[in-house]
């Protein structure tokens, strides 16, 4: 059985456990360093025995110097943020509170937005045909990981 250090805070009965070798303290998903995650991400922490109100922040800089989400009165170990934006790293930690005071913020973690999918590359017809058929078939080249595509007609 693998042991897992357990680290305290100075004050009363405050503790944030790291739970593996590969997680910072505290944090648990998305997982640090992931990719290609929702611009809607559900952020979520071990819960701190004792802790009466948890605060996350969220930056695109890891120094915090300034942040897009600060909130210190979240009450559960789990926050979804809407309005990221695609293909954007952005870094986020926790600290946690009691009536003894304030913890220290846990490990930094980051995660990168899912990045919006290239332009498909139009095949047939042409570009500045003519003479086609009035129902004529269009072609476009395929994008990876794209499940459903958008078309637009000028002037239907």
């Amino acid at each position: 059985m693998k042991e897992y250090p357990v680290y305290e805070c100075i004050f009363q009965h405050m503790e944030f456990y790291d739970n593996s070798t590969t997680r910072g303290t505290g944090l648990v998903t998305p997982v640090n360093t992931a990719v290609n995650i929702s611009t809607s991400p559900t952020l979520a922490w071990n819960a701190v025995p004792g802790a009466i109100s948890y605060r996350l922040q969220i930056s695109m800089d890891s120094t915090f110097t300034s942040t897009i989400y600060d909130d210190s009165t979240r009450k559960s170990n789990s926050q979804q943020i809407a309005g990221l934006t695609n293909g954007t790293n952005y870094y986020w930690r926790v600290n946690a509170k009691n009536s003894g005071g304030t913890s220290a913020y846990s490990s930094i973690w980051s995660f990168t937005t899912i990045a919006p999918p290239v332009a498909p590359v139009l095949v047939a017809p042409v570009n500045t045909a003519v003479n086609i058929a009035t129902s004529p078939t269009l072609i476009w080249n395929s994008v990876p990981e794209v499940n459903s595509y958008r078309l637009q007609i000028p002037g239907t």
